[in-house]
């Protein structure tokens, strides 16, 4: 009796746990929903191949290539699983349905919209800070390269 109430005992764990996990994972679907996936990975794939063709004009005959494998490899409908794990690894089910909550609103909508331009501008700035002072990042690495090359001559 002690081992059927204990078989009983698990199968209502393992029940349990599934259950939860299906919930939890529902609730990052839900959120996938919420953020328009599909929609946002294309509008930042846009967005990026945009700025990589103004920056390296050189790889215009190849935007066509270029979407096609972007198309297949990071759609949202190619990476939907692996966010859902992702956003499953780093909030809990309560959390995914409040963020779903506020991407559904207007605010929420207009966060979604925004996403890739901002992205892509944000990565733009960065990219032209870098590229401007490059000449300083070059000295500290000649510096350095120098500075080790000394300790090595000791």
């Amino acid at each position: 009796m002690k081992c059927l109430n204990k078989a009983i005992t698990l199968l209502v764990v393992f029940f349990s746990i599934n259950s939860w996990a299906s919930s939890h994972e529902d609730a990052a679907h839900e959120l996938m929903d919420a953020m328009e996936l599909n929609q946002l990975m294309s509008e930042t794939i846009d967005s990026m191949l945009e700025m990589q063709l103004q920056t390296n004009p050189q790889l215009q005959p190849f935007e066509s290539t270029i979407r096609e494998f972007f198309a297949k490899y990071m759609s949202g409908e190619s990476l939907r699983g692996s966010f859902v794990e992702l956003y499953m690894s780093a909030y809990t089910e309560n959390e995914l349905r409040e963020i779903a909550a506020f991407l559904k609103t207007p605010t929420g909508k207009k966060l979604t919209r925004l996403t890739p331009m901002l992205t892509a501008k944000g990565a733009a700035i960065g990219q032209k800070q870098v590229m401007e002072n490059a000449h300083v990042l070059e000295k500290m690495i000649k510096e350095e390269a120098d500075r080790i090359k000394q300790l090595q001559g000791k």
